[in-house]
């Protein structure tokens, strides 16, 4: 079966349960989503109910993938504070898409020295737990950016039970 989605909102009175709803409308069976502003540190609180309709929601409409996409802010190459922010950032993607049942979660790692960004995803891997896949997106730059580069990527999580998701509209 092929998997076919888009990147849908979660606003609205409903939130997370529309966006399933909007997928089923739209006949698509894979949808990306933020649990929060993408340009904001400010981190959303999922209650136990929402969690149950989301679940029973999208068992019942067959939604076979979900990816959430983290905060834009986040920067793993960056200074100890800013990389502490996109960590906690990243880890509360983590906590909700464990609560809700979503398989992935993905972000641009950021900008920065390799070895900075090396050792946040080194840092981050063994906070994953084994039922969600962490992914990090290729970003859209001049060659020389870290996370532009296929091979930089690929040595980025070498080693480590993360993956990459490339966004066509980033690569080079």
């Amino acid at each position: 079966m092929v998997n076919i989605g888009f990147h849908l909102s979660i606003s609205g009175n409903n939130g997370f349960v529309s966006a399933l709803q909007h997928a089923h409308d739209l006949g698509i069976n894979a949808l990306q989503i933020f649990t929060k502003s993408p340009r904001r540190w400010q981190n959303n609180k999922i209650t136990a109910e929402q969690i149950k309709q989301f679940r029973e929601l999208r068992r019942s409409l067959k939604i076979n993938v979900i990816v959430i996409h983290s905060s834009y802010l986040v920067n793993l190459g960056s200074d100890e504070e800013l990389k502490n922010k996109s960590l906690a950032s990243i880890l509360d993607d983590i906590e909700k898409a464990e609560a809700l049942g979503i398989e992935y979660v993905v972000f641009h790692p950021g900008s920065g020295a390799f070895e900075q960004i090396r050792a946040g995803l080194l840092e981050l891997g063994p906070k994953i737990p084994p039922n969600v896949k962490i992914l990090i997106e290729n970003t859209a730059s001049n060659k020389n950016k870290v996370c532009s580069r296929f091979e930089l990527l690929g040595r980025l999580i070498e080693g480590t039970n993360i993956g990459i998701c490339l966004d066509t509209c980033h690569a080079l």
